[in-house]
């Protein structure tokens, strides 16, 4: 960000354009579950600059001492007074047969990655200089898929990507945007303020080896809308490793033979 920018127009920006992300899986854990949620916050052009994770470990078995694997950072009990002791990335929980609810900072990279693109009035513009304009404006939100695999499939390697999916929303007021559209998505109009929705497959093209002149399988969100005196909104993303179901896969009803390519995907992951 610029150091001569207009406090006005850095709230604007700063305060408008966070992005979180969240991601939930269950993995087991010795002999518990153990469900975690990812929260990144990015900044205004996609990168992000801090993730939390929250976790919940589900005692069913009602034991006394519960044993857990991590490499979090600064990890808090967040709901009751089960302490612990750590030895290396190993936790020993005093659990009292309880669950365990904890968070902790990490500093991995996240399996999918975004980058903001803005435009106004059909130009590139930074989102620095973007705030306070008005004309049309798109903002595309980028999603690169990092989590890939080798896959074995009739002996024969191939490359694919986990098959996440990602669900992107903002809330517009109808006094600051008209005519809001969104790729791959759906907008509503209350009459004073505009929810949109879209939603993004990324790495799902290029695992399917399908042909965009055939389908295309969107790894992009784009908002449009005219604006005066723009001002970013945030804007939140989820995102979901979960096997695909089928209404997700709606758009290859008529090509029978990607179902298969599909299913291997799906167990592969």
């Amino acid at each position: 960000m610029r150091l001569n920018m207009n406090k006005k127009i850095a709230s604007k920006v700063v305060s408008g354009a966070l992005l979180c992300s969240m991601i939930g899986y269950t993995v087991p854990v010795f002999a518990y579950t153990k469900d975690e949620t990812v929260y990144s916050k990015l900044d205004v052009s996609g990168s992000c600059y801090k993730t939390i994770v929250s976790t919940h470990i589900k005692n069913k078995e009602n034991e006394d001492v519960v044993k857990d694997m991590s490499d979090l950072l600064d990890i808090k009990n967040t709901s009751g007074d089960e302490t612990y002791i750590q030895d290396g990335n190993t936790f020993t929980w005093k659990a009292n047969k309880n669950d365990i609810y904890y968070q902790g900072e990490s500093s991995k990279d996240l399996p999918i990655e975004c980058a903001i693109k803005y435009e106004l009035d059909g130009e590139e513009i930074s989102p620095e200089d973007i705030a306070g304009k008005s004309g049309n404006v798109k903002i595309t939100l980028q999603y690169t898929n990092k989590e890939e695999r080798m896959v074995d499939i009739n002996g024969k390697k191939v490359k694919m990507y986990v098959p996440f999916v990602v669900v992107a929303g903002t809330i517009i007021k109808n006094e600051e945007a008209s005519n809001v559209q969104v790729s791959s998505g759906k907008v509503i109009d209350d009459g004073t303020k505009t929810i949109v929705v879209g939603i993004a497959m990324p790495g799902l093209q290029e695992s399917l080896g399908v042909s965009k002149k055939d389908i295309e399988i969107s790894s992009d969100i784009e908002i449009m809308m005219d604006v005066k005196d723009f001002e970013s909104n945030s804007i939140i993303s989820f995102v979901t490793p979960k096997v695909l179901d089928e209404e997700d896969l709606g758009v290859f009803d008529k090509l029978d033979e990607i179902y298969g390519q599909v299913n291997t995907l799906q167990s592969s992951s």
